[in-house]
């Protein structure tokens, strides 16, 4: 049976993401990383990748008494293609091709993306 994934909320996502950029990172790494991305303070940082660990999604090695390297245990491809099925799911009541339609509608699309999105079409589509 299939592991699942732990849920993931918006604010640790971005820990997430530094994470899958460059792993293992030091606890005081990620620190810099996160405040540099947001407004949060130190603690709220520690708390958020304290969360993470709980859940399973991030795991550490003790480097000494204060410092700790941490690495992510699950996946960005993963991760990303559970959220896109619980977003897809949730408000497009699992319809693709109604996603589609609202994005292509509300925004700017190149025509290199279009090409892009013709050409996971066709692969689909075989």
């Amino acid at each position: 049976m299939k592991e699942e994934l732990p849920q993931i909320t918006d604010s640790e996502w971005l820990i997430m993401k530094a994470l899958w950029e460059k792993s293992p990172l030091m606890n005081r790494d990620i620190i810099q990383i996160i405040s540099e991305r947001s407004k949060w303070n130190n603690k709220t940082i520690e708390t958020l990748l304290r969360r993470l660990v709980d859940k399973g999604a991030v795991g550490y090695k003790n480097v000494n008494s204060k410092a700790r390297e941490y690495f992510p245990l699950v996946s960005q491809e993963e991760c990303m293609r559970i959220e896109s099925e619980t977003f897809l799911k949730k408000v497009y009541d699992g319809s693709i091709s109604m996603m589609m339609a609202c994005f292509l509608k509300q925004q700017k699309v190149s025509k290199e993306e279009l090409e892009r999105l013709k050409a996971v079409l066709n692969e689909n589509e075989e």
